[in-house]
């Protein structure tokens, strides 16, 4: 569909309006490929917790399906995690629930919660590897200035011997 508008009596003016159908689907699909693919808030903490490592993958489940006449096709896969406050209890829920026979239930429907006193108990703490927990911590620990240390002493070690000399002892 097309339309000229123009005064009458002006030199080149024409305006043209027209609709694409085709721009117009392109527009549709874009908006709802970007809405599929945002994140909400909670997504939006997944990540975060992922990308300091303190998620358990649980599993992947067809969250939404497609019914069709001769059966159903998954449009949207949803994996499932149980994420954690810190890496040292990541650590004790992964380790100490493989030791005491715990899993984490199902991709659909995962157990997050966390140990009971009782099953608390019953960890044998040294089968427990905690060397990514160390290696974390250790990455955040600074030495002493060695160059500071050396140039200081120097000082005092100068400052001594000149005190020496002055004071006259020989």
């Amino acid at each position: 569909m097309s339309t000229a508008l123009g005064a009458p009596g002006t030199l080149g003016a024409n305006f043209t309006v027209s609709f694409n159908p085709y721009a117009f689907a392109a527009v549709v699909v874009i908006a709802v490929i970007q809405d599929l693919t945002s994140c909400n808030n909670d997504e939006q903490m997944l990540g975060l917790k992922q990308g300091q490592n303190l998620c358990t993958y649980v599993g992947t489940y067809c969250s939404q399906s497609l019914n069709l006449l001769v059966g159903s096709i998954c449009i949207e896969n949803t994996n499932s995690y149980c994420c954690y406050n810190s890496l040292l209890a990541k650590i004790i829920e992964e380790q100490g629930r493989a030791q005491i026979g715990k899993g984490y239930g199902s991709a659909q429907s995962p157990d997050c919660s966390g140990l009971t006193t009782a099953q608390f108990q019953q960890i044998d703490f040294s089968k427990i590897d905690l060397s990514q927990f160390t290696a974390q911590i250790m990455a955040s620990v600074t030495g002493p200035n060695q160059a500071g240390i050396t140039q200081n002493a120097t000082g005092v070690i100068q400052q001594k011997i000149q005190n020496y000399y002055n004071l006259g002892h020989q």
